[in-house]
């Protein structure tokens, strides 16, 4: 299981979301973690709250939508709809057009790739957003991004030859070893 931790910047108030390494796979975890608040809503959304003591006075709002769908489901004509789907849901939506998310997130002081990204495998896509929460309406801009990128992505034919040289730039740069390994798995 990896785990989401947010780091914290002087210039934003936050910076990044990190995959931590240090667990294993066997490692049995505690029933409640320790050092955090958690629950379960009624609408079976689960949310963490996890108190850091610098910077004082800021806090931040680690959002993940984790789809339950990857590659794996792809047809070998259709392979890399879901890492292409996954880059094109930044440029518009329903109700975000026009790279509307992106602008609005950096408005915030979430910069791309830091605070807004996301990430594809085999069997899952993982949208992350990193938010303050000084200002509450912005946690609700925020959930509602996240519930767009469910089945509201719309793509524009510019903004999909814009991803698809990309996306296979991405591609060409993990044809290594490591990148080789993968596919065989």
């Amino acid at each position: 299981m990896d785990l989401l931790a947010a780091e914290i910047s002087q210039r934003h108030g936050f910076r990044s979301l990190k995959v931590a390494s240090n667990i294993s796979m066997e490692d049995v975890l505690d029933e409640k973690p320790v050092g955090v608040e958690y629950g379960r809503l009624d609408n079976g959304l689960h949310y963490y709250v996890r108190y850091n003591s610098k910077p004082k006075m800021v806090a931040a709002l680690a959002l993940a939508l984790a789809i339950k769908v990857g590659s794996v489901a792809e047809e070998e004509a259709e392979r890399g709809v879901a890492h292409i789907v996954k880059h094109l849901a930044f440029s518009g939506t329903q109700n975000y057009t026009n790279h509307d998310i992106v602008k609005f997130l950096e408005s915030i002081g979430a910069e791309f790739g830091a605070c807004q990204n996301a990430s594809t495998s085999a069997d899952e896509t993982i949208y992350e957003l990193l938010v303050p929460v000084d200002k509450p309406q912005l946690l609700s801009l925020a959930i509602s991004i996240l519930a767009e990128f469910t089945s509201e992505v719309q793509v524009s034919s510019e903004d999909l030859e814009k991803e698809r040289g990309v996306v296979l730039e991405e591609y060409r740069g993990s044809r290594n070893a490591n990148g080789w390994m993968q596919d065989a798995h």
